[in-house]
């Protein structure tokens, strides 16, 4: 019959039946019972509390009246004191006996049976370890009428302090007062023993609680069993069918038998071994195509990398090849042009050649100290390459670049207004072509300056891992028809320049691992923006640097 229903049916039946009976009879019965075991220890302590007090206050209240009867007629203070210590001493009640009367003038002690060394001192300013003046909070409550105090104070032949409520009233016809209280801990004891009682009480009836569960669970268990069994063989069939066909053996049949959900498991396994079967006769045809067109795909690639090296081993080989014979022409030239400039200035200096040729000296002079001048830029171009790289501030980066940028501000003779803005960061630099570089592109935005007035802003900030620098001017700007062409070797629109500026600042630039960019808007001015990383497998000392922020205004004449 019960394989008629759904297995989910069947559990949701099991689950409900023993859920929904243990959840009401053990969560709603501890719940309860919890909740009166609370209520009532705190509602018993509250109340015992109060009997506390009340007995306190009425016994207080009676040794007061009978101290004034005993007291009324004694004119002598040392008489009198005597006399209350005769009536309070041998007092005792509580089943420990640390309950007794104490009597007080003013805050001087009169009689404290507890504590017998107090006697005839004044313990005004005696105070317990939370603070409190309790003879003299006493002697307060006393002249208020009575009324009672908390603090801490040691059981009789005791050494540490023990909380305490005591009540304290005025002896009637005289100007004494007495005093007396429960310690909190008696009240405790007798709140926890309650508390036993009643926890002893709960779990008699939580045991027998338990036992009816556990009767009655068993006899749900026994039924769960049959309705499990009823699960559990179809789905162990199915389960080692399912183990066979992993394990390759896709000619599993089982009996699907029933109504149930099982019996349609069995049947769909059924019929998923014999797809399984015709697509993995497909997918091993696939596959073996596939590995294949992978094998030749991996020989190809290989083939590429090997080619790739190749292209770039011989890149290398013509880059450094050309940087040699570079090397060699502008030595080449250099020797020659050595030559002939120094035997034109030997020339120069005859006089019987001078009237004639000095013209054509001077120009052979200054065609050699160009061509000598090329010639240096391009070795020094050629040779180019990074030192030992130091973490350096960027703040003293820009600085030095802009003070050397003074000396071209006061040749030109022009009104620059500096806007420096740096953020504290340091970056990995070869500083003394790091230097050079940003000389270079602050000279070239003090010379675009039309009329020899306008402003230069410097800025750096780190972003995304990396430092961006950015210089910008508002100069003449870069025409567009020559952006492209700008960062050309020996490019130069400058009558007397050779044109190696920007190329070796944009060289520096890469060799230190950052990126270049141009933007120029002719008529407005020009932006170089520079980004170097923050990080350098060279760097020498990457915890030395320290920077601070630097932000300016300046003004530079010349």
């Amino acid at each position: 019959m019960l394989r008629n229903l759904s297995i989910a049916s069947r559990i949701f039946l099991l689950l409900a039946l023993t859920c929904t009976y243990a959840l009401v009879l053990v969560a709603a019965f501890t719940y309860t019972a919890k909740r009166i075991e609370r209520a009532s220890v705190q509602e018993m302590g509250a109340a015992m509390l109060r009997a506390q007090q009340e007995k306190v206050k009425v016994a207080t209240h009676s040794m007061a009246v009978a101290l004034g009867h005993l007291l009324d007629d004694v004119e002598n203070p040392a008489r009198r004191d005597a006399l209350a210590r005769e009536a309070v001493g041998p007092l005792r009640f509580e089943p420990d006996r640390s309950g007794y009367f104490f009597v007080f003038e003013g805050t001087r002690n009169v009689a404290l049976p507890g504590q017998p060394k107090y006697q005839g001192q004044d313990m005004r300013d005696i105070r317990d370890k939370e603070g409190v003046f309790l003879v003299r909070e006493l002697e307060e409550r006393a002249r208020q009428g009575g009324g009672f105090v908390r603090y801490r104070f040691p059981l009789p032949g005791g050494q540490e302090d023990e909380p305490k409520l005591g009540y304290a009233e005025i002896i009637p016809n005289t100007d004494l007062w007495i005093g007396t209280g429960v310690y909190l801990a008696n009240v405790e004891r007798e709140k926890t023993a309650l508390a036993q009682i009643i926890d002893s009480l709960f779990a008699r009836h939580l045991t027998v609680a338990l036992l009816g569960f556990a009767a009655t669970f068993l006899a749900m268990g026994l039924v769960a069993l049959f309705v499990a069994r009823s699960i559990v063989q179809p789905i162990s069939q199915v389960t080692r069918a399912a183990v066979r066909i992993a394990n390759g053996e896709l000619d599993v049949v089982l009996p699907a038998a029933g109504k149930d959900e099982i019996s349609s498991m069995q049947d769909a396994l059924n019929r998923m071994s014999r797809i399984l079967k015709h697509d993995i006769e497909i997918i091993q045809t696939r596959t073996d195509f596939a590995e294949e067109q992978a094998r030749i795909a991996r020989d190809a690639l290989r083939e590429t990398e090997v080619a790739n090296r190749e292209v770039l081993r011989q890149i290398t080989e013509r880059v450094e090849s050309l940087r040699k014979i570079t090397m060699a022409v502008a030595h080449q030239l250099r020797n020659p042009m050595t030559i002939i400039g120094g035997f034109a200035r030997v020339l120069s200096r005859k006089p019987e050649l001078q009237g004639e040729y000095l013209e054509y000296l001077d120009g052979i002079l200054e065609a050699a100290s160009r061509i000598e001048r090329i010639t240096d830029v391009v070795s020094d171009y050629s040779s180019l390459r990074l030192g030992a790289l130091h973490s350096t501030p960027v703040a003293e980066l820009v600085e030095e670049a802009r003070a050397a940028s003074e000396a071209k501000t006061a040749a030109l003779a022009r009104r620059v207004s500096w806007k420096i803005d740096v953020q504290p960061v340091c970056i990995p630099v070869d500083k003394e072509l790091m230097t050079w570089a940003l000389t270079e592109l602050l000279d070239n935005a003090v010379e675009s300056l039309p009329g020899g007035i306008g402003e230069v802003r410097v800025g750096a900030k780190r972003e995304n891992g990396a430092v961006v620098l950015e210089i910008a001017d508002t100069g003449r700007g870069i025409p567009e028809a020559e952006m492209p062409y700008i960062l050309d070797p020996f490019y130069s629109t400058k009558a007397v320049a050779v044109g190696i500026g920007l190329p070796k600042t944009d060289r520096i630039i890469h060799e230190h691992g950052g990126t270049m960019r141009i933007a120029s808007t002719e008529g407005q001015g020009t932006t170089v923006t520079i980004r170097l990383p923050v990080e350098h497998r060279r760097l020498q000392d990457p915890a030395s640097c320290k920077d601070s922020p630097v932000s300016k205004n300046a003004l530079a004449e010349g």
